[in-house]
């Protein structure tokens, strides 16, 4: 759990720091993506099947709340750009949308052991 929270912490401030150095919609899109990323390992990381029962769901909840809770805090403060194109750029870029689910692992158990003769 405190793995978990403080890689929220430091995806958040990575994000306030790309977000306060961005200058046009196109930095703010970029910022939102690589944020978006960051917060797409941690939930592969909560759903790692290492984790005992209850855990996954609330670290996957942790997640999820955090990142609504950026994404409404984003657009509020979005709406003080009187051009609408950073609002625009946040609504078309969500933070808290949700990634598509990681592809199973590959079992790699019909793979031959030793050498291959081509002949």
């Amino acid at each position: 759990m405190r793995t978990l929270e403080l890689r929220l912490e430091a995806t958040r401030k990575m994000l306030q720091a790309a977000l306060q150095k961005g200058r046009t919609e196109h930095d703010v899109t970029r910022a939102i993506l690589n944020a978006r990323q960051a917060f797409c390992l941690l939930a592969r990381y909560a759903s790692l099947p290492c984790w005992p029962a209850p855990l996954p769901q609330t670290l996957t909840d942790m997640i999820t709340q955090t990142t609504m809770a950026l994404q409404k805090s984003l657009l509020e403060g979005a709406e003080k750009d009187r051009t609408g194109r950073i609002a625009k750029a946040l609504r078309d870029n969500p933070l808290d949308r949700t990634p598509p689910p990681a592809p199973p692992p590959e079992n790699n158990s019909h793979a031959p052991s030793g050498r291959r003769i081509l002949l």
